[in-house]
């Protein structure tokens, strides 16, 4: 008696929407953990919280399983600015938070929300400049703080990477028509810069100015090379 094999060609379900958003973002975790930090971070919480005119923060031993037996930190992104932001922007948000993260499990935690020289020191070794402004000539320190992409640094090189295969983060909150023209707005903001000698680039406010140390050469737009 003849036996024919047959194969189920109907493609493995898709993960349900919460499943697939916090794994998208443990991916990106495990990922930057071993390209940036040398696999020496644990594993954190990651949660969405709207927390109004921040990207995300980092909280220090912020949960507790049941039994008191495990406690775990918290890398919080705030998703209602996820549809404004490039899956790059997203990913750095997260790569600062872990600095932060770094911060508290390898060296001294700090007792308040600031942003120190350890902290800025540690974003400057991955590639991620700090900036009160979030552009080049920003405050390195401070309460309130951002950042901008080294360009071809550790992060750049990194989160290309990562990206090379396309989208990292499958949902981004809606957002309507007057929400998204001003994100758009805020995207037309930022501009990238050349250094006329050996071609350095980065990216920040139209007015921005800043010098190339290693040719000496005032950057200028890419509409003005």
């Amino acid at each position: 008696m003849d036996r024919t094999t047959t194969t189920d060609s109907r493609e493995p379900p898709k993960p349900a929407p919460t499943v697939q958003a916090y794994l998208d973002l443990q991916m990106v975790f495990v990922f930057l953990n071993g390209r940036l930090f040398n696999c020496v971070l644990p594993n954190a919480l990651i949660t969405f919280q709207r927390k109004t005119g921040s990207g995300g923060y980092f909280w220090g031993n912020r949960f507790v399983t049941r039994d008191n037996c495990t406690v775990v930190h918290e890398i919080a992104l705030n998703p209602s600015c996820f549809a404004e932001l490039t899956d790059t922007e997203i990913v750095a948000i997260l790569a600062h938070e872990m600095c932060h993260l770094w911060q508290h499990h390898c060296r001294t935690p700090l007792k308040r929300a600031y942003h120190d020289k350890v902290w800025a020191a540690q974003m400057i070794l991955i590639g991620l400049v700090p900036s009160h402004t979030g552009a080049p000539n920003g405050r390195k320190v401070g309460v309130k703080m951002s950042h901008y992409i080294d360009p071809g640094g550790p992060f750049d090189i990194a989160c290309r990477e990562l990206l090379a295969n396309g989208t990292v983060i499958t949902y981004v909150e809606r957002v309507d028509a007057e929400r998204r023209k001003l994100g758009q707005k805020k995207r037309d903001s930022k501009t990238k810069f050349v250094c006329p000698g050996c071609k350095w680039q980065i990216w920040g406010k139209p007015d921005t100015r800043v010098r190339c140390d290693g040719c000496g050469e005032l950057l200028v737009t890419t509409a003005n090379p």
